[in-house]
């Protein structure tokens, strides 16, 4: 990577051509992924698939094995969502797009079940994968790194995510783009990916 890049940058609502500069993608393309809950998405989708879901909810644990993923399949194939109605983040949706033009491959990977991935996927009609939760698999932390380093390689994917269960990803990814971090969590990024650019997007001046 060129050493004008900086290892460490804060951007605010970045324009697409600005963040696909800053992550160096005109000079070397590699596959962009990106996390769905609270990083694509305002908040969970989890969320919207209720209260219609607890209403269900007394079938589930009659019928089914107890499994976080094995929940989140089974609401999402029982109760789907409306992909249309779900809160995006705008920057980053036209980012995505930005990089489709660009022909960047564009992974959606998240823990959330396939159904709803796939919904979502769909709609926005920009992603080339999709890795997401299975019944049994709950595709976050190190089970999503380990998925992503099978597919492309250790440092070489983008990762965007905002949690600390995204540490294990970022470890891995070539630079680490977390969305709207606290301040502790910034932190622990920096002693976690030491050595590694870092990115940091917020939806607004903090």
């Amino acid at each position: 990577m060129s050493q004008d890049i900086p290892k460490m940058l804060t951007l605010y609502q970045p324009s697409p051509n600005t963040l696909f500069q800053a992550l160096a993608l005109d000079r070397c393309i590699v596959p962009v992924c990106i996390d769905l809950d609270f990083t694509l998405l305002k908040s969970s989708s989890l969320q919207f698939f209720f209260p219609q879901a607890f209403l269900g909810i007394p079938k589930f644990l009659w019928t089914q094995r107890w499994h976080w993923s094995t929940f989140k399949v089974w609401v999402s194939k029982n109760y789907p969502l409306d992909p249309e109605q779900l809160p995006y983040r705008p920057f980053l949706v036209n980012f995505l797009k930005f990089c489709q033009k660009m022909e960047v491959p564009l992974v959606l990977a998240t823990g959330a079940a396939y159904p709803t991935a796939e919904a979502i996927g769909t709609y926005l009609g920009c992603f080339n994968s999709i890795i997401s939760s299975t019944d049994g698999l709950h595709c976050v932390g190190k089970y999503k790194a380990k998925a992503l380093v099978n597919l492309y390689g250790q440092g070489n994917f983008h990762y965007f995510g905002d949690s600390t269960k995204d540490l294990f990803i970022w470890k891995n990814a070539r630079r680490a783009v977390a969305v709207n971090p606290s301040e502790a969590l910034s932190r622990t990024i920096h002693k976690v990916c030491v050595g590694k650019p870092c990115m940091f997007l917020y939806d607004g001046p903090r």
